[in-house]
Protein backbone atom coordinates (compact mmCIF):
# COMPACT_ATOMS: atom_id res chain seq x y z
CA UNK A 1 0.00 0.00 0.00
CA UNK A 2 1.73 3.74 -0.74
CA UNK A 3 2.25 6.01 1.89
CA UNK A 4 0.55 9.16 1.46
CA UNK A 5 1.78 12.16 3.63
CA UNK A 6 -0.39 12.94 6.56
CA UNK A 7 -2.08 9.26 6.77
CA UNK A 8 -1.61 6.20 8.66
CA UNK A 9 -1.84 3.08 7.48
CA UNK A 10 -2.66 0.21 10.82
CA UNK A 11 -3.53 -3.30 9.45
CA UNK A 12 -3.71 -2.40 6.10
CA UNK A 13 -6.17 0.05 6.20
CA UNK A 14 -5.79 3.76 5.39
CA UNK A 15 -6.71 6.19 7.83
CA UNK A 16 -6.75 10.15 6.64
CA UNK A 17 -5.29 11.23 10.11
CA UNK A 18 -1.84 10.94 11.81
CA UNK A 19 -1.35 8.73 14.53
CA UNK A 20 -1.13 11.31 16.69
CA UNK A 21 -4.89 12.52 15.53
CA UNK A 22 -6.38 9.88 16.54
CA UNK A 23 -4.71 10.01 19.69
CA UNK A 24 -6.83 13.27 20.60
CA UNK A 25 -10.08 12.52 19.11
CA UNK A 26 -9.32 8.93 21.48
CA UNK A 27 -8.76 12.09 24.22
CA UNK A 28 -11.50 14.20 23.29
CA UNK A 29 -14.16 11.26 23.50
CA UNK A 30 -12.62 9.90 26.59
CA UNK A 31 -12.73 13.73 28.49
CA UNK A 32 -16.13 14.81 27.27
CA UNK A 33 -17.61 11.16 26.91
CA UNK A 34 -20.73 11.77 24.08
CA UNK A 35 -23.11 8.88 23.83
CA UNK A 36 -22.88 9.24 20.07
CA UNK A 37 -19.68 9.71 17.79
CA UNK A 38 -21.03 10.85 14.07
CA UNK A 39 -18.17 10.71 11.60
CA UNK A 40 -18.86 12.34 8.29
CA UNK A 41 -17.09 10.98 5.69
CA UNK A 42 -15.83 7.38 6.99
CA UNK A 43 -13.48 6.56 3.33
CA UNK A 44 -11.77 3.90 4.02
CA UNK A 45 -12.69 3.13 7.48
CA UNK A 46 -9.49 3.99 8.76
CA UNK A 47 -10.42 6.34 11.79
CA UNK A 48 -13.77 3.51 12.63
CA UNK A 49 -11.48 0.88 12.93
CA UNK A 50 -9.66 2.31 15.17
CA UNK A 51 -12.09 4.16 17.32
CA UNK A 52 -15.40 1.70 17.66
CA UNK A 53 -13.19 -1.16 19.70
CA UNK A 54 -11.77 1.93 21.75
CA UNK A 55 -15.41 2.91 22.77
CA UNK A 56 -17.64 0.03 22.82
CA UNK A 57 -20.00 1.75 25.02
CA UNK A 58 -20.36 4.87 22.20
CA UNK A 59 -22.86 4.39 19.40
CA UNK A 60 -20.08 5.02 16.19
CA UNK A 61 -22.46 6.55 13.49
CA UNK A 62 -20.23 6.34 10.31
CA UNK A 63 -21.71 8.02 6.96
CA UNK A 64 -20.34 7.39 4.04
CA UNK A 65 -22.14 8.25 0.28
CA UNK A 66 -19.68 5.44 -1.55
CA UNK A 67 -19.92 2.80 0.82
CA UNK A 68 -17.93 1.02 -1.45
CA UNK A 69 -15.06 2.09 -0.63
CA UNK A 70 -15.09 0.81 3.09
CA UNK A 71 -12.98 -1.45 3.48
CA UNK A 72 -14.47 -4.86 4.21
CA UNK A 73 -12.92 -5.85 7.67
CA UNK A 74 -14.06 -2.09 8.43
CA UNK A 75 -17.69 -3.21 7.33
CA UNK A 76 -18.06 -5.80 9.81
CA UNK A 77 -17.42 -3.19 12.49
CA UNK A 78 -20.77 -1.88 11.89
CA UNK A 79 -22.62 -4.97 12.44
CA UNK A 80 -23.57 -5.94 16.13
CA UNK A 81 -20.80 -3.30 17.87
CA UNK A 82 -22.95 -0.55 18.86
CA UNK A 83 -21.99 1.65 15.24
CA UNK A 84 -24.39 2.15 12.08
CA UNK A 85 -23.15 2.77 8.71
CA UNK A 86 -25.34 5.07 7.27
CA UNK A 87 -24.49 5.09 3.06
CA UNK A 88 -25.95 8.16 1.93
CA UNK A 89 -24.87 12.04 1.50
CA UNK A 90 -23.65 13.23 5.12
CA UNK A 91 -26.01 16.90 4.88
CA UNK A 92 -28.76 15.09 5.87
CA UNK A 93 -30.53 16.20 9.31
CA UNK A 94 -31.94 12.86 9.58
CA UNK A 95 -28.42 11.70 10.76
CA UNK A 96 -29.42 13.05 13.75
CA UNK A 97 -32.58 11.28 14.58
CA UNK A 98 -29.91 8.02 15.07
CA UNK A 99 -28.04 9.93 17.99
CA UNK A 100 -28.89 9.12 21.33
CA UNK A 101 -27.98 11.37 24.32
CA UNK A 102 -24.20 13.64 23.72
CA UNK A 103 -23.24 13.84 20.63
CA UNK A 104 -19.92 14.57 18.77
CA UNK A 105 -20.20 15.25 14.86
CA UNK A 106 -16.83 15.03 13.01
CA UNK A 107 -16.52 16.29 10.00
CA UNK A 108 -14.60 14.77 7.71
CA UNK A 109 -16.27 14.45 3.99
CA UNK A 110 -15.22 16.55 1.31
CA UNK A 111 -16.63 19.95 1.79
CA UNK A 112 -16.05 20.59 5.80
CA UNK A 113 -16.80 23.75 6.04
CA UNK A 114 -20.42 23.63 4.51
CA UNK A 115 -20.73 20.58 6.60
CA UNK A 116 -20.00 22.02 9.93
CA UNK A 117 -22.36 25.57 9.04
CA UNK A 118 -24.93 22.52 8.33
CA UNK A 119 -25.21 20.73 11.13
CA UNK A 120 -24.16 23.65 14.16
CA UNK A 121 -27.15 25.26 14.09
CA UNK A 122 -28.86 21.82 14.41
CA UNK A 123 -26.92 20.28 17.26
CA UNK A 124 -28.11 20.32 21.59
CA UNK A 125 -25.77 22.46 24.25
CA UNK A 126 -22.93 20.03 25.47
CA UNK A 127 -23.10 18.47 21.87
CA UNK A 128 -19.74 18.82 20.07
CA UNK A 129 -19.09 19.58 16.60
CA UNK A 130 -15.45 19.08 14.89
CA UNK A 131 -13.27 18.91 11.40
CA UNK A 132 -10.10 17.32 10.10
CA UNK A 133 -7.56 19.12 7.82
CA UNK A 134 -7.83 22.65 9.81
CA UNK A 135 -5.50 25.22 10.18
CA UNK A 136 -5.18 28.47 11.11
CA UNK A 137 -4.85 31.54 8.97
CA UNK A 138 -1.63 33.42 8.69
CA UNK A 139 -0.46 30.97 11.01
CA UNK A 140 1.43 27.32 10.36
CA UNK A 141 0.44 24.98 12.64
CA UNK A 142 3.38 22.51 13.82
CA UNK A 143 3.16 19.02 13.13
CA UNK A 144 5.97 16.84 14.08
CA UNK A 145 4.82 14.24 11.22
CA UNK A 146 3.93 16.98 8.53
CA UNK A 147 6.11 19.98 9.46
CA UNK A 148 4.98 23.67 8.77
CA UNK A 149 1.58 22.38 8.20
CA UNK A 150 -0.52 25.02 5.70
CA UNK A 151 2.66 26.61 4.41
CA UNK A 152 1.90 27.41 0.44
CA UNK A 153 3.20 23.79 -1.67
CA UNK A 154 3.02 22.05 1.16
CA UNK A 155 1.13 18.41 1.50
CA UNK A 156 -1.51 18.13 2.62
CA UNK A 157 -3.36 21.03 2.00
CA UNK A 158 -5.43 22.53 4.63
CA UNK A 159 -9.19 22.18 3.45
CA UNK A 160 -10.49 24.13 6.27
CA UNK A 161 -8.99 27.78 7.50
CA UNK A 162 -9.63 29.87 10.79
CA UNK A 163 -11.84 32.42 8.90
CA UNK A 164 -13.95 29.22 7.79
CA UNK A 165 -15.00 28.82 11.44
CA UNK A 166 -16.03 32.58 12.42
CA UNK A 167 -19.64 31.56 12.36
CA UNK A 168 -18.65 29.12 15.50
CA UNK A 169 -17.19 32.23 17.44
CA UNK A 170 -19.65 33.52 19.48
CA UNK A 171 -21.38 33.15 22.82
CA UNK A 172 -23.34 29.71 21.58
CA UNK A 173 -20.14 28.07 20.98
CA UNK A 174 -17.00 27.50 23.09
CA UNK A 175 -14.17 25.93 21.54
CA UNK A 176 -12.59 22.75 22.79
CA UNK A 177 -9.34 23.30 24.94
CA UNK A 178 -5.93 23.96 22.92
CA UNK A 179 -4.37 21.66 24.77
CA UNK A 180 -6.66 18.60 23.64
CA UNK A 181 -5.94 19.19 20.00
CA UNK A 182 -2.33 20.75 20.22
CA UNK A 183 -0.33 19.74 17.10
CA UNK A 184 -3.34 18.40 15.02
CA UNK A 185 -5.11 19.15 11.97
CA UNK A 186 -8.04 19.71 14.20
CA UNK A 187 -10.81 22.01 15.32
CA UNK A 188 -13.77 21.84 17.71
CA UNK A 189 -16.36 23.46 19.25
CA UNK A 190 -18.92 22.79 22.09
CA UNK A 191 -22.27 24.32 22.01
CA UNK A 192 -23.03 26.40 25.24
CA UNK A 193 -26.39 27.95 24.50
CA UNK A 194 -29.38 27.11 22.37
CA UNK A 195 -30.71 30.17 19.79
Amino acid sequence: MEEIKGTTIVDSIRCGHLQSEVEALKRIVEFYKPDTFVELGVHEGGLAYQLIPAFPNTLYIGVEINCQIVVPRVKELFVGNHALLLCEDCLNAQILASCSGKTLIYCDNGHKTEEMKFFAPLIKIDDIIMCHDYCKDDYYNYIPEIGDYGKPDTIPVPEVHYKDLEFLRNKKFKSLPEQLLYETRISGYIRTENE
